[in-house]
């Protein structure tokens, strides 16, 4: 899977399926893992994005700070990274306070 540099994190993605982008957005000191249960059933209709959250998973580096705005700011950058004009935004527990 992918990464790439975002306010100063090297945030792991990862894209499946295709369609309408969705973006997945995990929970505090959660990561992309968290939503393989349902993974597969979006994936059949929707271009799904998830990522590991800063501090969790196998973004890096591990030890950095975290708060909604920080996962909101990486959440946002990577959209634009992948040059997407707009997407559906899901989060669970704390992803689902995401801006």
């Amino acid at each position: 899977m992918p990464s790439t540099i975002v306010n100063g994190v090297d945030l792991y993605y990862g894209i499946h399926g295709k369609g309408t982008p969705l973006v997945l957005v995990a929970g505090l000191a959660s990561d992309s893992q968290s939503w393989l249960p349902i993974m597969k059933d979006l994936s059949r209709n929707y271009r799904v994005i998830t990522f590991d959250n800063r501090g969790a998973g196998r973004t890096k580096p591990q030890d950095v700070e975290t708060s909604i705005q920080h996962i909101a700011d990486d959440c946002i950058a990577l959209i634009r990274f992948l040059g997407l004009p707009s997407v559906t935004l899901l989060g669970h527990s704390m992803g689902g306070f995401v801006p």
